[in-house]
């Protein structure tokens, strides 16, 4: 099994970009179909180990930050409605400029 600090940042970026392309067309299905848009798998987040968390002084936060999986899920779905919007927006003028 690959894991994730085995991939190169080129892979990883690649990897984030299919993600994200699968989760604008879970939700263009969903909107097709009428349907709630499907919950989709999130990537994993890893915690500092407890030896870096150690060496920390109080009240201090050090390193990188990152993103609870529940706020990154909020974060993508956020933004693949936006880009539906958009692109329904987009759509709707095309129609309409082929009528007149």
């Amino acid at each position: 099994m690959i894991t994730l600090s085995s991939l190169s940042s080129k892979q990883l970026k690649r990897a984030a970009e299919i993600q994200e392309r699968i989760e604008a067309l879970h939700l263009e299905l969903a909107a097709l179909l009428g349907k709630p848009a499907p919950a989709v798998a999130t990537a994993v987040i890893e915690e500092a180990p407890e030896a870096a968390k150690a060496g920390r002084k109080a009240g201090r936060r050090g390193g990188r930050r990152n993103f609870t999986a529940e706020g990154l899920a909020r974060i993508r779905a956020g933004q693949a409605r936006r880009w539906a919007k958009v692109r329904a927006e987009k759509e709707k003028k095309a129609k309409a400029g082929r009528k007149g």
